[in-house]
């Protein structure tokens, strides 16, 4: 049992970077000189992923929402102190940080139910595949905080749409 999580951790792994190399050439950010062929590649290597995570959404929701708190947790402390956490000599500019810890304590608030239940509509599924898309891509084009507010956006719009058919809601927590 703890060979098989394993593997599937490894599987979430590979996709996620699949994804992030995908969205890295397809925006020119390796390769840059490369031509439309690297585009192209990235077009397919995001179209891939995306599909995989479509067919998968059931079983990685959940850990969707322990990715953003460890991002949110890490925005918080390069507010606090000044410099990152994966890169101690990287200063931090605090108004970015203060921006990023904003817009990830929302995604934690909105993909908090995914912890708890799975996605219980088309919307729900569609919404964290693209809030995944949207905070990798803003990994690729930091500090541009446009996918992360997309994914921020996209998320609050499947639960304002399905509030109402559902037990729990942000105010309870």
């Amino acid at each position: 049992m703890a060979v098989l999580r394993f593997a599937k951790g490894l599987l979430v792994i590979a996709i996620l970077m699949l994804l992030l190399g995908g969205i890295s050439l397809l925006l020119g950010k390796s390769h840059a000189d490369g031509g439309p062929i690297y585009k192209f590649a990235g077009a397919i290597m995001v179209a891939g992923a995306v599909a995989v995570l479509a067919r998968t959404v059931r079983l990685w929701a959940g850990w969707f929402f322990g990715l953003c708190v460890l991002m949110a947790a890490k925005a918080l402390f390069a507010l606090l102190f000044g410099f990152t956490l994966s890169q101690p000599r990287l200063v931090v500019s605090r108004t970015i940080a203060l921006e990023y810890v904003i817009l990830l304590t929302a995604l934690v608030l909105l993909t908090y139910r995914f912890a708890v239940d799975r996605p219980s509509s088309k919307l729900d599924s569609l919404a964290l595949i693209i809030s995944v898309v949207g905070l990798l891509a803003n990994i690729v084009t930091e500090p541009n905080l446009g996918p992360l507010l997309g994914a921020v956006f996209v998320l609050g719009i499947a639960w304002l749409w399905n509030r109402d058919s559902r037990r729990d809601s942000i105010v309870a927590l």
